[in-house]
Parts: C-alpha cells; sequence; structure tokens
C-alpha cells in the first residue's frame, strides 16, 4: 500500500492529530483500521488511496465562502494516465473530483467552496469540478473514470458523504498528474 506521508498538514499547523483521526485521515502514520473506501485501479490492481486532510479558511468573515487547503505544492501521489480509473466504496454522488489551483502563499493547493445553508455540506463550483463516468463493479464498488482527458495538474475528490456537520476540516484524496 502506498501512504503518502501526510505530517506537514496536521502537525506544521499544530493541529492535533485528533481531529485527523476524528474524520478518518492519514496524518503520516497508518490511524485506519480498515482499507481506504477509494482505490487508484493500475493494470488490473488495486492501489489505496491515503485521505488528506483540507482545512477550510474563511476569505470574508461571517461569509459562507471558504477556501479549502490542502497544505504542500504537489500530491505526493502521482499517476501518469490522462484517464485514471478509481475504484470507489462511497455511493454514487458522494465523491467530487475537482481540479486545486495553486493557493496565494504558493506553498499550498486550494479550492474555492462555499458552506450550504444548513451548514451540512460544501457546495463547489461546477466549473471547479471534472466529470465522471460511473460504473457499477461487483462487490459494490463504483469504477470513476473521468469522461474527458485530465489535464497535468493537481485534483482530488472532495468526501460529501462524510461531512455531517462542517467542521474546519475536510477529508479529501489527492493526486497529480503528470
Amino acid at each position: 500500500m502506498i501512504r503518502p506521508h501526510r505530517a506537514f498538514s496536521i502537525i506544521s499547523r499544530g493541529v492535533l492529530t485528533a481531529a485527523a483521526m476524528a474524520i478518518g485521515c492519514s496524518t503520516g502514520q497508518e490511524v485506519r483500521s480498515s482499507p481506504s473506501p477509494l482505490y487508484h485501479l493500475i493494470d488490473g490492481r488495486q492501489v489505496d488511496m491515503a485521505p488528506a486532510v483540507a482545512k477550510l479558511e474563511m476569505v470574508i468573515p461571517y461569509s459562507p465562502r471558504f477556501d479549502l487547503v490542502l497544505r504542500g505544492r504537489r500530491a505526493t501521489y502521482r499517476v501518469n494516465d490522462r484517464r485514471p480509473t478509481f475504484l470507489s466504496g462511497y455511493q454514487a454522488g458522494d465523491l467530487t473530483l475537482v481540479r486545486l489551483k495553486p493557493g496565494d502563499d504558493h506553498d499550498d493547493r486550494n479550492l474555492k467552496v462555499m458552506v450550504n445553508r444548513q451548514g451540512k455540506g460544501l457546495e463547489i463550483p461546477v466549473k471547479e469540478t471534472v466529470e465522471l463516468i460511473v460504473d457499477s463493479e461487483p462487490g459494490g464498488l463504483l469504477r470513476l473514470t473521468p469522461r474527458l482527458s485530465l489535464e497535468p495538474g493537481e485534483y482530488g475528490f472532495v468526501s460529501q458523504s462524510d461531512i455531517k456537520e462542517v467542521t474546519r476540516f475536510v477529508k479529501m484524496f489527492d493526486f497529480g498528474v503528470d
């Protein structure tokens, strides 16, 4: 299993490891007791995608607009395929594939989002999402493939189903396309 190093996103900011464990994310050490619900499919074998912790940072005080910030310029997990295939244990519609942009301080990647009115989810602009082809697989998994080839850059799956109530942290499965 590939376990990208995520300690910088938790420890360097002084955030307690308990916050990452509460949403089931890796902190550089294996904290999950079960396999990841997302796999990258390479030549017929499944590679476990470790989740990362993205932080919600307020753009304007008392506004529903936020930046979803993932520390580090590049994802540790890289793919060479322009149309990578993933297997997901999530239900259809629970994961949204997004393109991440360089942050203002150029040491992170981010995404502009809004917190929905009930405070129980994120609204992601359509222009930031990547359309997926979703097919059912035996065993209850879903096969996720981008409809069009991905441009080189940084991407991530945002897990909407893990957001019960919006906190400062969101589970994300990030990767880069070379």
